[in-house]
Protein backbone atom coordinates (compact mmCIF):
# COMPACT_ATOMS: atom_id res chain seq x y z
CA UNK A 1 0.00 0.00 0.00
CA UNK A 2 1.68 3.12 -1.04
CA UNK A 3 1.84 6.17 1.44
CA UNK A 4 1.44 10.00 0.47
CA UNK A 5 3.70 12.08 3.18
CA UNK A 6 1.56 14.83 4.83
CA UNK A 7 3.40 17.45 2.83
CA UNK A 8 1.99 16.59 -0.32
CA UNK A 9 -1.46 17.18 1.46
CA UNK A 10 -0.31 20.48 3.31
CA UNK A 11 2.20 22.41 4.82
CA UNK A 12 3.76 20.17 7.64
CA UNK A 13 5.12 23.81 9.82
CA UNK A 14 2.78 25.90 10.00
CA UNK A 15 2.58 29.44 12.45
CA UNK A 16 0.66 31.94 13.28
CA UNK A 17 1.41 35.20 15.30
CA UNK A 18 -1.38 35.94 18.08
CA UNK A 19 -1.57 38.81 20.17
CA UNK A 20 -1.72 38.84 23.79
CA UNK A 21 -5.07 37.89 25.10
CA UNK A 22 -6.36 35.78 21.96
CA UNK A 23 -6.08 32.30 20.69
CA UNK A 24 -5.77 31.30 16.84
CA UNK A 25 -5.50 28.16 14.31
CA UNK A 26 -1.89 27.31 14.35
CA UNK A 27 -1.85 24.33 12.26
CA UNK A 28 -5.08 22.78 10.19
CA UNK A 29 -4.18 19.86 7.94
CA UNK A 30 -7.16 18.19 6.41
CA UNK A 31 -7.11 14.19 5.25
CA UNK A 32 -8.66 13.16 1.93
CA UNK A 33 -12.07 11.71 2.31
CA UNK A 34 -10.76 8.43 1.13
CA UNK A 35 -7.67 8.27 3.18
CA UNK A 36 -6.50 7.58 6.98
CA UNK A 37 -3.40 9.21 8.32
CA UNK A 38 -1.18 8.00 10.79
CA UNK A 39 0.90 11.11 12.52
CA UNK A 40 4.33 9.61 13.42
CA UNK A 41 6.35 13.50 14.07
CA UNK A 42 5.63 16.41 15.98
CA UNK A 43 7.60 19.82 17.17
CA UNK A 44 6.38 23.24 18.58
CA UNK A 45 8.11 26.14 19.89
CA UNK A 46 6.93 26.79 23.57
CA UNK A 47 6.98 30.26 25.17
CA UNK A 48 5.47 31.25 28.97
CA UNK A 49 1.65 31.71 29.58
CA UNK A 50 1.19 30.20 26.11
CA UNK A 51 -0.31 26.61 25.62
CA UNK A 52 -1.58 24.80 22.46
CA UNK A 53 -4.91 22.78 22.27
CA UNK A 54 -4.54 19.51 19.52
CA UNK A 55 -7.89 18.66 18.35
CA UNK A 56 -8.00 15.70 15.98
CA UNK A 57 -11.25 14.86 13.61
CA UNK A 58 -13.14 17.39 16.02
CA UNK A 59 -12.49 15.83 19.25
CA UNK A 60 -9.63 17.45 21.92
CA UNK A 61 -6.95 14.96 21.99
CA UNK A 62 -4.73 17.05 24.15
CA UNK A 63 -6.31 20.38 26.18
CA UNK A 64 -3.30 21.83 26.99
CA UNK A 65 0.24 21.66 26.09
CA UNK A 66 2.26 23.60 27.69
CA UNK A 67 5.76 22.36 27.08
CA UNK A 68 7.97 21.92 23.92
CA UNK A 69 6.81 18.21 22.23
CA UNK A 70 10.05 18.53 20.07
CA UNK A 71 12.21 20.81 18.52
CA UNK A 72 11.18 22.26 15.21
CA UNK A 73 14.46 20.97 13.33
CA UNK A 74 14.32 17.66 15.64
CA UNK A 75 10.78 16.64 15.90
CA UNK A 76 9.83 13.78 18.41
CA UNK A 77 8.82 10.19 16.71
CA UNK A 78 4.94 9.70 18.23
CA UNK A 79 4.75 5.99 18.69
CA UNK A 80 2.36 4.44 18.20
CA UNK A 81 1.04 7.03 15.97
CA UNK A 82 -2.26 9.03 16.40
CA UNK A 83 -4.82 8.06 13.71
CA UNK A 84 -6.49 10.75 11.55
CA UNK A 85 -9.38 10.40 10.33
CA UNK A 86 -10.58 13.47 8.71
CA UNK A 87 -8.39 16.75 9.92
CA UNK A 88 -5.92 17.76 11.90
CA UNK A 89 -6.07 21.36 13.90
CA UNK A 90 -3.49 22.94 16.77
CA UNK A 91 -4.65 26.09 18.44
CA UNK A 92 -2.44 28.13 20.11
CA UNK A 93 -3.52 30.61 23.59
CA UNK A 94 -1.44 33.48 23.96
CA UNK A 95 -2.05 34.44 27.55
CA UNK A 96 1.14 36.69 27.68
CA UNK A 97 1.70 40.14 27.61
CA UNK A 98 2.96 40.65 24.36
CA UNK A 99 2.19 39.32 20.68
CA UNK A 100 3.69 35.60 20.38
CA UNK A 101 4.54 33.57 17.13
CA UNK A 102 3.48 30.10 17.46
CA UNK A 103 4.89 27.64 15.36
CA UNK A 104 3.74 23.62 14.82
CA UNK A 105 5.13 20.94 12.62
CA UNK A 106 3.39 17.53 12.33
CA UNK A 107 4.40 14.80 9.83
CA UNK A 108 3.21 11.28 8.86
CA UNK A 109 1.46 10.01 6.27
CA UNK A 110 -2.06 9.04 4.85
CA UNK A 111 -3.00 5.74 2.74
CA UNK A 112 -5.97 5.20 0.86
CA UNK A 113 -8.27 2.76 2.62
CA UNK A 114 -11.93 1.49 1.48
CA UNK A 115 -14.65 3.46 3.05
CA UNK A 116 -15.55 0.53 5.10
CA UNK A 117 -12.10 0.72 7.10
CA UNK A 118 -12.54 4.03 7.58
CA UNK A 119 -14.96 5.24 10.19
Amino acid sequence: MKSIPFSELGKIHQYKTISSGESGTVFYLKIPESCVGFIRKMANTFYRDTYYQLIIDGEIVENKIERTVGEIDNPVAINPPILVRNYIKVIGVNNSDCPVTFEFLIDGEAYHVKSSLQN
